[in-house]
């Protein structure tokens, strides 16, 4: 029943947020065309419930790798200058709306492991298969706890934990989960994406006003 109730969930408000953001994210689509080239998204396996692969669904935020150097560099110097906007302010997530819509995904739940790291990492542990027993989710407390230090301290302070590595916060959520506990983590997701928005809009627009009294300046 409380699965049924949940499914529901996440169809319903998953579909609305398509409706709502469908123009930003047509906006998007184009914008990584035609300032990083084809394609416009970015395709990966991950595991879920089960130990089952599927393809996860983002705005493409790197620059194709047939356009990488030879030599080994970090993720974050093949990021292009629209795929840190994208990456800063989470749109490059909002495809993973078609994956909770077609099964794969939920809204809320632990976070989707990598192919490659399962294979390597995780598989060999017994306590990271018992993950698998849940669906992954776009948001959760691994997630938020992963991203940005304040809200990791808010989250861990109102649930009374010490712990932050990605098992403990995976199989805490796994073994406490409730109708509550979404609503907290639904309510921490809403509270950092609009301080994550405005810290973007705040350092862009610092970054356009100092632009703008350097070129008066040399007028």
């Amino acid at each position: 029943m409380v699965s049924l109730v949940k499914r529901s969930f996440d169809i319903i408000f998953s579909f609305s947020l398509l409706l709502i953001f469908w123009p930003f994210m047509l906006i998007i689509f184009f914008s990584v065309v035609i300032f990083s080239g084809w394609p416009a998204i970015y395709k990966a396996k991950r595991i879920g419930k089960g130990g089952r692969q599927f393809t996860i669904f983002k705005f493409r935020t790197m620059i194709n790798e047939s356009k990488r150097g030879k030599f080994g560099l970090s993720d974050e110097d093949y990021v292009t200058p629209i795929g840190k906007i994208l990456r800063k302010t989470h749109f490059d997530e909002t495809l993973q709306l078609f994956n909770v819509l077609m099964g794969d995904m939920t809204l809320i739940g632990p976070r989707a492991m990598d192919l490659e790291r399962f294979k390597y990492l995780y598989a060999k542990n017994n306590d990271w298969k018992k993950i698998m027993k849940s669906i992954p989710g776009i948001t959760g407390i691994n997630q938020l706890c992963k991203y940005h230090p304040k809200t990791s301290k808010r989250i861990l302070k109102s649930l009374k934990l010490k712990k932050r590595n990605r098992l403990f916060l995976d199989d805490y959520y796994i073994h406490n989960r409730s109708f509550i506990l979404d609503l907290k983590i639904a309510l921490w997701t809403f509270i950092y994406l609009t301080e994550t928005f405005e810290g973007v809009v705040i350092s862009y627009s610092k970054q356009f006003f100092y632009s703008l009294i350097l070129i008066i300046f040399k007028h």
